[in-house]
């Protein structure tokens, strides 16, 4: 059977749902923090926004630069990739953005408050948006949370709390991914319990900045003929369908929006 990486059903969920909440249609100037192998950057840059997206991790950066070229191949885009460690320093490189996203990182930092406003520094003021993805309901907190760096999952209401402690206005909460993810919960479980235990052991830094470096069948890997089914024109149609159910108690992801200023 030949294996090829493929992103999972939540993945495609994910981007799905975000890429609807940003919009098409009217070009934005877009930064990614923590963007990964780049695949939620470089959907956004095909839907018409300038973008740019950092991340300090080096392999994942390789993988993100490996998937624009293929795209670009076919696709005219604007998107640039940074070498960049998010934090007070580094955040005064970066300013006037129209929107800053920052999907499934602040789980990670252990002071969300103070990682949220560095974020807020990159906005244009007034009128910029912060747009956060994070796993939700404590409840469900599992050997993944562990094993990739996790300090919390989010409830509707903390999540509201953390963007207005931090001065953003016209907050909306969004839930995603049900009932796919939670159907395909605890075999994920499973998975990463079978094939990522040894990161237990690594430290929490670690943990998060390999997060996003993983060769895991059935997780980040398929049989190749899956790509049938898992990619954009699939799962966005699943997402459109099932986006009137997205009750915010049962997701296990929530998406936040809120803006500076009036």
């Amino acid at each position: 059977m030949i294996w090829t990486a493929l992103d999972p059903p939540g993945s495609l969920l994910h981007y799905a749902r975000l890429r609807s909440l940003v919009g098409r249609g009217t070009e934005q100037r877009i930064l990614e923090v923590a963007c990964g192998s780049g695949q939620l950057a470089i959907r956004l840059a095909l839907d018409g926004h300038e973008v740019t997206a950092i991340d300090a991790n080096g392999a994942s950066l390789a993988d993100a630069w490996r998937a624009l070229d293929s795209v670009s191949r076919v696709h005219d885009c604007s998107i640039r990739f940074a070498d960049v460690e998010w934090n007070l320093g580094t955040a005064e490189q970066f300013c006037d953005f129209d929107l800053v996203v920052a999907a499934m990182v602040v789980e990670h930092i252990d002071d969300d408050h103070e990682f949220v406003r560095s974020l807020c520094s990159a906005l244009r003021s007034p009128g910029g948006r912060l747009c956060i993805a994070v796993p939700a309901r404590m409840d469900k907190w599992s050997i993944e949370d562990e094993a990739h760096g996790h300090f919390r999952r989010y409830s509707p209401e903390s999540l509201r709390d953390l963007l207005k402690s931090c001065g953003l206005k016209h907050i909306t909460i969004h839930g995603s991914g049900f009932p796919v993810t939670n159907l395909t919960f605890s075999f994920g479980n499973r998975i990463v319990s079978r094939s990522e235990t040894e990161r237990l052991e690594w430290s929490p830094d670690d943990r998060t900045l390999q997060s996003g470096n993983r060769k895991v069948r059935w997780k980040t890997e398929f049989p190749s003929l899956f790509r049938f089914l898992l990619n954009d024109r699939v799962f966005g149609l699943l997402e459109l369908g099932i986006r009137p159910i997205q009750v915010q108690s049962r997701c296990l992801e929530l998406i936040a929006l809120g803006s500076l200023g009036d």
